[in-house]
């Protein structure tokens, strides 16, 4: 029998490679709705990416799951393979992609924005030092006259008395 023969067919036996199609459709689904709702990634652009690889396994999954219950209630059109067989091929697309996304593409965004960020660091902007001036007597640099106390809010005083203990 030729493919498209075999592919156009209809069929209403539901064997033991159906099961096991709807069960790896199950299990797809369940991947995605783990990588799209239950995950945790800390790392801002691996969580983008595994949600988005969430979203596509889902998706897919939904819809083998989709064909697998069509073939099992059985809707005549959908007995025949060629519906299995587009689901799988959707599938094996986006496994390839996945890993050429994974191996090739997401290690340097990840290092480009691990770039990004690492230029400032942790730490605040440092605080501006006072500006020195040169005393016209001796030419030694001296500090400049302190700024007078903050009379607006209770915070602004609390931060020159920390500044003035220093």
């Amino acid at each position: 029998m030729d493919p498209v023969t075999y592919l156009t067919t209809f069929s209403s036996d539901f064997g033991a490679l159906e099961w096991l199609y709807l069960v790896a459709q199950v299990v797809l689904a369940g991947a995605g709705a783990y990588l799209v709702f239950l995950r945790a990634e800390p790392h801002p652009v691996r969580r983008e990416a595994s949600r988005t690889l969430g979203y596509a396994l889902l998706a897919l999954g939904a819809l083998g799951l989709l064909f697998g219950i069509l073939r099992l209630v059985p809707v005549q059109i959908f007995t025949m393979p060629i519906w299995f067989t587009i689901a799988t091929v959707l599938e094996l697309v986006l496994a390839a992609y996945a890993a050429y996304f994974l191996l090739s593409v997401l290690p340097g965004r990840v290092a480009a924005y691990d770039a990004s960020n690492r230029k400032g660091g942790r730490r605040g902007p440092s605080r501006p030092q006072p500006a020195l001036q040169a005393n016209s007597a001796n030419s030694t640099p001296a500090i400049s006259a302190p700024r007078p106390p903050a009379m607006t809010t209770r915070r602004d005083a609390r931060r020159d008395r920390k500044r003035r203990s220093k």
